[in-house]
C-alpha cells in the first residue's frame, strides 16, 4: 500500500506543478504578446477569441489572476515535496505533525488557487463575452 500511495502522492505533485508551471507560462506569454491567444488557462471554455466584447478589459481582468494562481500553485508543489518524495521530510527533519499539515494543507493550497481562478472565469466569461 506505501508504494500505491507514493505513486498517488507522486501523480497529485506532478499535476499542482504542471498547473503552475502552464499557468506561468501563460502569464508570461500573456505579458509579451498582450493579446488573447487559444490557451485552457486564458480563454473561457467555447468562447472564441473573435467574441470578446472588451478584450483589452478582460486581459487586464485575467492576467494579474493568472499570476496569482501560478504562484499559489508552484509554492502548493514546493510545501508538497518534502511528503510526496520518500525519504525528503526525513533529511530536512520534519516532524509528523508537520507533515500531517503538508499533505493536507498543501495540496488544498494549489487546488482553492485554481477553483477561485475558475470561478473568475466564469465572471470574466459573462462579462466580456456574449
Amino acid at each position: 500500500m506505501d508504494s500505491f500511495s507514493s505513486a498517488l502522492d507522486i501523480l497529485l505533485l506532478a499535476i499542482v506543478f504542471g498547473s503552475g508551471g502552464y499557468a506561468l507560462y501563460t502569464y508570461l506569454r500573456l505579458r509579451r504578446e498582450w493579446r488573447i491567444f487559444n490557451n485552457a488557462f486564458l480563454r473561457p471554455a467555447n468562447c472564441p477569441a473573435s467574441a470578446c466584447k472588451d478584450p483589452d478589459g478582460f486581459l487586464e481582468y485575467v492576467h494579474p489572476r493568472l499570476l496569482l494562481v501560478a504562484i499559489a500553485c508552484l509554492v502548493s508543489g514546493v510545501l508538497y515535496v518534502p511528503v510526496a518524495v520518500p525519504n525528503f521530510g526525513k533529511l530536512l527533519h520534519i516532524g509528523a505533525t508537520v507533515a500531517g499539515i503538508l499533505t493536507v494543507g498543501a495540496p488544498l493550497l494549489g487546488f482553492a488557487a485554481l477553483v477561485v481562478y475558475m470561478i473568475a472565469q466564469g465572471k470574466a466569461a459573462k462579462r466580456f463575452w456574449n
